[in-house]
């Protein structure tokens, strides 16, 4: 057969096509399925902590060195009973108030912890308890001489997506970290309410 004749020879072309589109086809595919499942994961998680939070609010602090009361701030022309907004309260020097499940030393009640991390955990997938972190601020809230009213966030760093494959397949691998797919991090709030199972 001459060249000619061989170049002009279109038998089979639309299988060749197939072939050399097939592949493209099936990597953008897995890719979109991978990018779905990574969303999906990110809404959960943020879910998660969402109730997380309104858990921690609710129950025995996670950290135990959280005041009792909110203090009249001293020389501020406030009394007991004032708003905690309009300064009437000394802002506690000791806080943020934090416990991460990679650091459960000193203050922090690992019992409540793990009942926050269940809450989350139940809901977030393949959580580990090193992700989590429940940190209690100071917002001002309440009045002076009355129960200290924290406010409560919740949140989970951001971690590697298990599923890499199809994302290094259509974007390239090697040892840089930086080209990985990430969940990212998390985080909600709310304002504690008793904080504590006795009452």
């Amino acid at each position: 057969m001459s060249a000619r004749r061989f170049l002009r020879n279109v038998a089979g072309a639309a299988s060749i096509e197939y072939v050399i589109l097939l592949l493209p086809l099936i990597a953008l595919v897995f890719l979109s399925f991978q990018i779905a499942l990574a969303y999906h994961f990110a809404l959960t998680a943020q879910k998660a902590v969402e109730l997380g939070a309104r858990i921690a609010a609710v129950r025995d602090p996670v950290n135990t060195a959280l005041p009792a009361v909110n203090e009249l701030a001293p020389d501020s022309g406030f009394s007991a009973g004032d708003p905690c907004a309009l300064g009437a309260c000394l802002a506690p020097a000791d806080g943020p108030w934090t416990c991460s499940g990679d650091n459960l030393t000193g203050d922090c009640d690992a019992t409540a912890f793990a009942q926050v991390f269940d809450e989350v955990a139940r809901v977030a997938y393949l959580l580990d308890p090193s992700d989590l972190t429940v940190t209690y601020s100071y917002g001002a809230l309440g009045f002076a001489g009355g129960p200290f009213t924290p406010i409560v966030e919740v949140s989970i760093r951001e971690r590697p997506f298990f599923l890499q494959f199809f994302f290094n397949l259509a974007f390239g691998s090697g040892e840089d970290t930086s080209r990985e797919l990430n969940l990212p991090a998390v985080a909600a709030s709310a304002i504690a309410e008793d904080l504590s199972s006795t009452n």
